[in-house]
């Protein structure tokens, strides 16, 4: 009997341990929170805080610029985002379908050029632009710092694992994307093929031109051969 009862009081503890600890962590999960912080040169560091979504992935629209990134196993995850657009709206959407919106003003927008470029379906279209003097030209492999006084940089925005990363070159307002050229390199999976891309261009007025492009790649006969075109050369971005 004496053996039961012990056996009784071990199982209510446990029972008892349990339910707090749920609680707890009940507790400790807070709803989800998006904060915009303003910086220079006309960029906002995005902080998503959510605890209950750890390694979650998230979908984020700026100006009908779309892409996704993934939080940490604290259910974080912070970012520096071009604006586009003053005030700089940001509409965050988890899996479960919570969706979360923020704002900032941009003072300095006035002062950046902007060119967008999001790759549709097959990856392989990238942005480029020269820099001042004999420096290394701005690309996917060599970003920048986000400082005009270096010539501009290009900024990788979405998670490489879930497909092309979208690319935001900045230039200095007095630049604008001129400079700016479209790269492809033939490969065995994009030879033959069409590349698409949507682009969002940041005009001198403050508005934004938003469109696509299509790129018809080189038959599979010209492999390692590089596409390179001045944007300037392109059609104008189809609405």
């Amino acid at each position: 009997m004496i053996r039961t009862r012990i056996f009784h009081l071990i199982l209510a503890v446990t029972a008892f341990t349990t339910l707090t600890q749920t609680a707890s962590a009940a507790q400790s999960c807070a709803d989800p929170a998006l904060r915009l912080m303003p910086q220079v040169p006309a960029m906002v560091t995005v902080t998503l805080t959510a605890p209950c979504h750890p390694l979650d992935s998230v979908t984020i629209v700026h100006s009908g610029l779309r892409f996704s990134a993934l939080t940490d196993d604290q259910g974080q995850l912070t970012l520096a985002l071009p604006a586009l657009s003053t005030p700089a709206q940001v509409d965050m959407t988890l899996t479960d379908g919570t969706r979360l919106t923020a704002s900032a003003p941009v003072a300095d927008l006035a002062d950046v050029a902007r060119l967008a470029l999001v790759p549709v379906g097959l990856p392989g279209l990238h942005l480029r632009a020269a820099r001042p003097g004999t420096s290394p030209p701005i690309s996917s492999t060599d970003p920048g710092q986000p400082n005009l006084a270096t010539g501009g940089f290009l900024t990788l925005l979405g998670d490489p694992t879930a497909g092309p990363q979208a690319e935001l070159l900045t230039l200095p307002v007095a630049t604008g994307t001129s400079p700016a050229r479209l790269l492809a390199a033939v490969d065995a999976a994009n030879c033959g093929h069409d590349l698409l891309a949507m682009t969002f261009r940041l005009q001198p007025d403050g508005t934004l031109a938003a469109g696509a492009l299509t790129l018809a790649m080189p038959a599979c006969t010209a492999p390692g051969k590089q596409i390179d075109i001045a944007i300037d050369s392109l059609p104008a971005p189809a609405p």
